[in-house]
């Protein structure tokens, strides 16, 4: 049965949760080409014992661990049959669920769009508190028994269950569930409330600025960098190394960004004769562009260019949303 609660905690919590989806519709309403909305949340606290294990069997969900000012383990699960549903949408199809995916492809799927809901979720949700929040890289969970659902247990007994309804225009009416640690409870009531005041004008709150020096003058505005195509000598025994960095991708979702330049296969005897000047052959031609990876996920492709006395990339093609997902497929089975 639920656990007591507050019941203005859980209406603060439900308010919260609905300005943090309602960014979340707005990112998948983009992958998919749909209008999409998320409404009427309703927030309870329940015990795991109480939770019907049978119930959630059938459920694809990402797990993933926020931290900063609201650390919980956080649980993002829908339906597989409405999972088949967006995924057929991101691959271009009519959103029918006539059409059978492999079952790779399905969970490839799921990981991207629910991926893209958590953070954009996440982002929303700091933006409003005045506080960080960070996610974790997903993990992709299929419940296909109760055995697997018991996975979601948190790490103390309670937990709270927040239930979303899901619309996508023309398609598709359901339900789907957060579920996260009831420890995280009265962090959430405190910042929530807090943000809810300064959003009333009823608490002033100072905006930070960094310390600066009494002679310190402003720094005029940076005009962006030119670029140029990149000219490498022959046989460069030093290419450029693959680089990543944080960038900000479907409002501003923390992602790591990788450039690949080129990959070989190499015999153990050949790399421990590696030395300074050696030059690595790579499958890739010269001129050839490179790959551009999000969170190890063939994202777009591009050219090296200099920027200043740095390398960049000018992205030259953008992969459809099928192509992504047949990526993330290959992926799997790699790991697999």
């Amino acid at each position: 049965m639920a656990s007591t609660a507050p019941a203005d905690a859980l209406d603060l919590l439900a308010e919260l949760s609905n300005i943090a989806m309602g960014s979340a519709a707005t990112a998948l309403s983009q992958l998919v080409r749909r209008q999409v909305r998320i409404t009427s949340p309703r927030a309870e606290v329940l015990n795991w014992s109480a939770v019907d294990r049978a119930s959630l069997v059938g459920y694809v969900g990402v797990r993933v661990q926020t931290a900063g000012a609201v650390a919980s383990h956080s649980c993002l699960l829908m339906r597989e049959q409405d999972v088949q549903v967006l995924v057929d949408l991101m691959m271009g199809g009519d959103g029918s669920v006539s059409r059978s995916l492999e079952r790779e492809m399905l969970l490839s799927g799921a990981a991207e769009a629910m991926n893209q809901m958590m953070g954009s979720a996440t982002t929303a949700l700091a933006e409003f508190l005045g506080a960080p929040v960070t996610i974790s890289p997903p993990e992709i969970v299929a419940l296909d028994s109760e055995e697997a659902a018991e996975r979601l247990r948190p790490p103390g007994e309670r937990l709270v269950r927040v239930t979303f309804h899901l619309q996508v225009e023309g398609l598709l009416e359901s339900v789907f569930y957060q579920l996260y640690d009831a420890e995280v409870l009265p962090r959430l009531v405190e910042l929530g409330t807090r943000a809810a005041q300064r959003v009333a004008g009823t608490q002033p709150v100072p905006t930070p600025t960094p310390p600066a020096s009494p002679s310190s003058t402003p720094e005029p505005p940076r005009t962006a960098p030119a670029a140029r195509p990149v000219e490498f000598a022959p046989l460069d025994p030093r290419p450029a190394p693959a680089s990543g960095r944080n960038i900000e991708l479907l409002l501003d979702v923390p992602l790591q960004v990788t450039v690949e330049l080129g990959r070989t296969r190499m015999r153990i005897r050949d790399v421990l004769s590696l030395g300074l000047g050696a030059v690595i052959e790579l499958e890739r031609a010269a001129g050839e562009p490179v790959d551009l990876y999000v969170n190890d996920r063939l994202f777009a492709r591009g050219e090296v260019v200099v920027i200043e006395e740095n390398f960049g990339v000018r992205v030259t093609e953008i992969l459809s949303p099928e192509q992504r997902v047949r990526s993330l497929a290959r992926g799997l089975e790699d790991g697999a």
